[in-house]
């Protein structure tokens, strides 16, 4: 694993740590926003289409990863 760090440097091991950081955030922005659709369209009778709560959701947490990371 020293080696492999040495070869490609540490700024190409943190930029993959944080890449891998963000595609979690937006995982899990997707699946809370299709919950929260979800859960609203279900208390509420509302008809909004959960994937589109689940786009936002990970629109948003995507956005707050990158702009964490400035």
């Amino acid at each position: 694993m020293r080696d492999f760090i040495d070869i490609i440097g540490i700024g190409a091991v943190v930029f993959l740590a944080v890449a891998a950081l963000a595609l979690v955030a937006v995982a899990l922005g997707g699946i809370f926003g299709y919950a929260v659709v979800t859960f609203y369209n279900g208390v509420f009778g509302m008809s909004v289409d959960p994937m589109l709560g689940a786009l936002i959701g990970s629109i948003v947490s995507g956005a707050g990863v990158q702009l964490g990371d400035e």
